[in-house]
């Protein structure tokens, strides 16, 4: 499937993130080759690629675009994130949005008819006494209905 994609594609699964300790969505991204964030408070977690920013970035969540990524972008944490996926070039290609630099995609966790019982617990501490928690809870609860909840406590 990702062979017949005109673009550059990289996908960084929850494992990958996990290993390398990456807490959001931005230091995810930004670890790929050719990305950058902006951090600035007016747009946070906003990124660039190809030479071009903002609105020329889709962002999607779970494939569905939610709108321009200036206004639709904000910290997101990885927790709940199954995988990330980047793809460089023009978006259209795949999503029918006009965007050249290419688009972002955070496909979050669900439950399906295979997922184990799991119940998952994040926590992490850093300087300036910033902390951040999270709960999760997969599960089933019978033959056609799952779930999954989570709760999180974001970087304080």
């Amino acid at each position: 499937e990702l062979l017949e994609i005109p673009a550059s594609v990289e996908v960084m699964d929850s494992a990958v993130m996990r290993a390398r300790g990456y807490l959001s969505l931005t230091e995810a991204v930004e670890s790929l080759p050719g990305v950058v964030s902006g951090e600035s408070p007016a747009a946070p977690s906003s990124f660039s690629m190809r030479g071009f920013s903002r609105s020329q970035i889709t962002i999607l969540r779970d494939g569905v675009w939610l709108g321009s990524a200036n206004m639709v972008m904000r910290p997101q944490n990885t927790f709940n994130l199954e995988r990330v996926e980047v793809l460089r070039g023009p978006s259209s290609v795949l999503y029918g949005q006009g965007a050249v630099a290419g688009t972002v995609n955070a496909v979050t966790r669900s439950a399906s008819e295979n997922s184990p019982q799991a119940f998952e617990v994040m926590a992490s501490y850093g300087r300036y006494n910033t902390y951040q928690l999270g709960l999760g809870a997969t599960g089933a609860i019978g033959d056609s209905v799952w779930y999954r909840n989570i709760a999180i406590r974001p970087r304080r």
